[in-house]
């Protein structure tokens, strides 16, 4: 009895300290957004703004931009989203879900490792994972992605312990919420459940669970293509029109063609995301992986539901090279798996050298230390890749007691924010000039050309044909756009836009915007001026 309360205490103070890891991890990373809600992730601007217009059909009236998100993200996270946006403000649900979301997969990877090797184990694993997870912004924002480990875990958890009912269930709730760990998942079941004996194929599971498994994901993809995105935004782009994009090469938005060896591996999209903590504890697995073999004398065994993991991740990511963007950047297959990989294996063979150790002092030293360690190493780098638009506060103010139907144009970083944080429509939004559906970002391109063409017209006559066009009711003007330093410096646009504005401004200072009437600027601050184009049209 003894042993068992002692087993019990030791458990129990282990989860007890990792949830207040977890939770001291994420606070220290969401808290400039808990300060002020201008601080946000990147991508909130990008899913939040159309969920709005689910709850208030009057927002965002024939908006292109909001139909493209709501086509493009997964059903589950929308139902998902509008059904507390119903209950609590949607910011406050973006900021706060990653602390649930990070005590979810944290505490399972505990639970899994635990299981596989012992409590030690887990622990160093799920304590490396909540630090890892946060210098790549897994949870920060609660985009689709967010829900990837907590859904990627606890399958695996529950697969190793062949309860399949369970699994099938967070199967369903994966292809709803983040399809790419739905793919990786898939693969891991059949991974798990089949095996081979004397040439024969044996699975080993319930006939229903195989079928529901193997079904599924057929009727998903039918029920996702009933609105078919070609016929709605163009075709997919191709390698031949990728080639011929500047989007796609070093200076695009998109730069998927990267010759550098090393930014290629540093890439989200293309590569695996190799940040500095990635090389740290890539280092870690390796230098315990020699000692184990030179002291213990072991190698590493891991479930084959963990190791097929990699697999599944290095198959699926050559397979999304090679259908492009049917299959969502290369880079999501391997990001977000290697990482976990390397956690365990480390969690893993860490365990096997702690209990080498025969003083109890230097035992109970350890943990701090590591502790300690990975919070000086980590601490710089989990920033959670917050933008920061205080700087946009009275803009965003005065844009948010507009009309309600009002189109506002402005340069594309200044248009992110507007309508996550105004509710009000704009003209197009540098997170949404995603150029891999033809005729959508045709669209885009051809507005945001336009609107340069009228933002730096040297007459009023362009700036009505402009206006007069897309219906624009309202243009933020940044002074710092005009200023001579700006014009004749180093323009930071992605490309195409960088190469295009400059050629428009190049030997020009005289700009219809900085001869504008008075009586149109509906809001003036020391660097943004709003006018009113209503009556221009």
């Amino acid at each position: 009895m003894r042993f068992i309360r002692k087993k019990i205490s030791i458990k129990l103070i282990l989860e007890v300290l990792l949830i207040f890891i977890i939770l001291g991890v994420v606070y220290y990373c969401q808290y400039p957004n808990i300060k002020d809600k201008l601080i946000v992730h990147c991508d909130v601007s990008l899913y939040i703004f159309p969920i709005y217009q689910l709850l208030n059909p009057g927002l965002f009236p024939g908006d292109l931009l909001s139909q493209y998100v709501l086509f493009q993200t997964p059903k589950g996270y929308i139902s998902f989203f509008y059904l507390l946006g119903n209950f609590v403000d949607l910011l406050s649900i973006a900021l706060f879900l990653p602390f649930l979301l990070s005590v979810i997969s944290s505490m399972y990877l505990f639970f899994l490792v635990s299981k596989i090797k012992n409590y030690v184990a887990g622990f160093t694993a799920a304590v490396l994972f909540i630090f890892h997870s946060w210098t790549f912004h897994t949870f920060q924002g609660s985009t689709p992605r967010a829900f990837e480990y907590p859904f990627l875990i606890p399958f695996i958890y529950y697969l190793i312990g062949k309860r399949y009912l369970i699994c099938l269930f967070i199967f369903i709730a994966e292809m709803l919420f983040y399809p790419p760990v739905a793919v990786l998942s898939l693969v891991l079941f059949f991974i798990s459940v089949t095996s081979i004996k004397a040439g024969k194929m044996n699975w080993k599971c319930p006939f229903l669970i195989l079928a529901a498994f193997f079904l599924l994901p057929f009727v998903f993809y039918l029920i996702q293509n009933v609105n078919n995105l070609d016929k709605l935004y163009g075709p997919v782009v191709s390698m031949s029109d990728m080639l011929n994009m500047s989007e796609f090469h070093i200076g695009g938005k998109e730069d998927f063609f990267l010759l550098d060896p090393i930014k290629f591996l540093q890439s989200p999209r293309v590569g695996i995301h190799m940040n500095h903590s990635l090389v740290f504890l890539g280092c870690i697995f390796f230098m315990l992986l020699i000692f184990r073999r030179s002291k213990v004398g072991m190698r590493l065994r891991l479930p084959k539901e963990i190791t097929g993991l990699i697999y599944a991740s290095l198959f699926f990511y050559l397979m999304a090279f090679i259908f492009l963007f049917r299959l969502y950047y290369p880079a999501r297959y391997v990001m977000f798996s290697v990482p976990l990989f390397l956690c365990i294996a480390v969690g893993v063979m860490f365990s096997d050298w702690f209990y080498q150790i025969k003083n109890n002092f230097v035992k109970i030293f350890i943990p701090f230390f590591l502790f300690a360690a990975l919070a000086v190493f980590y601490g710089p780098q989990i920033n959670g890749r917050l933008v920061d638009y205080r700087y946009l506060r009275g803009a965003l103010n005065c844009v948010s007691e507009l009309p309600e139907n009002a189109l506002v144009a402005s340069s594309i970083y200044i248009s992110d924010p507007i309508p996550t944080f105004t509710k009000r429509k704009v003209l197009f939004s540098h997170r949404l000039l995603i150029p891999f559906q033809k005729r959508y970002y045709d669209v885009l391109k051809k507005r945001t050309y336009d609107f340069y063409d009228a933002y730096y017209a040297d007459s009023e006559e362009k700036l009505r044909s402009f206006c007069a066009r897309y219906s624009v009711d309202y243009i933020i003007v940044d002074g710092r756009h005009f200023a001579s330093s700006y014009l004749h410096g180093k323009m930071e646009y992605d490309e195409p836009f960088n190469t295009y504005i400059e050629r428009l401004v190049k030997g020009r200072s005289d700009f219809i915007m900085l001869k504008m009437d008075k009586g149109r600027v509906v809001y003036e601050d020391d660097r943004f001026l709003i006018i009113r184009t209503s009556d221009l049209r």
